[in-house]
């Protein structure tokens, strides 16, 4: 039961007040107008937190560094294929344990082979496999009617074959 006082006021004599409504007067409560708690941001940021060291090591770029070379290669390949059926000279593929070069014969079809250059970036159009990436393969050498050898290319963990029809196909 509210407990109630007599106040003198100069507009009335008597004015009777509760507790509560005098608890009401004095403390007015806060309005929320749709901000966040500084609890809500810690919360937030804990857990912002928490997903960066669980997510981001997760990112590792060595797959997608060894993935981006075998598509180099690949693509190196079906240049070459294209190269000797336009130019009229043998055309090879020559691989190594961590890189690639084309190269072409010298003298068209026969001599020493020599580097073949790159149509967009000029230069010898050769590439080094990022580190922690393995080549496995022969090297393949393209004839000028667009015919191979034949052979199979291993990247990092992905392979294409080149058949005799000089067709290059793989992952």
């Amino acid at each position: 039961m509210p407990v109630a006082w007599r106040v003198r006021d100069s507009a009335s004599p008597m004015l009777r007040v509760t507790v509560s409504q005098q608890r009401q007067q004095a403390r007015p409560r806060p309005r929320r107008d749709g901000g966040f708690t500084m609890i809500e941001l810690v919360m937030i940021i804990v857990l912002l937190g928490i997903l960066a060291v669980v997510v981001v090591p997760s990112f590792n770029s060595r797959p997608f560094l060894a993935r981006g070379f075998f598509d180099e290669v690949k693509t190196a390949a079906r240049h070459a294929q294209k190269l000797a059926v336009a130019s009229g000279c043998e055309t090879r593929l020559a691989i190594s344990a961590s890189s690639y070069a084309l190269q072409q014969r010298a003298g068209c079809l026969v001599g020493a082979w020599s580097a073949a250059s790159h149509p967009a970036r000029g230069g010898d159009y050769a590439g080094t496999a990022p580190d922690g990436t393995t080549i496995a393969g022969a090297d393949i050498d393209f004839h000028p009617d667009g015919a191979s050898g034949g052979g199979a290319v291993t990247v990092g963990g992905h392979s294409f074959t080149v058949a005799v029809t000089g067709h290059v196909s793989g992952d």
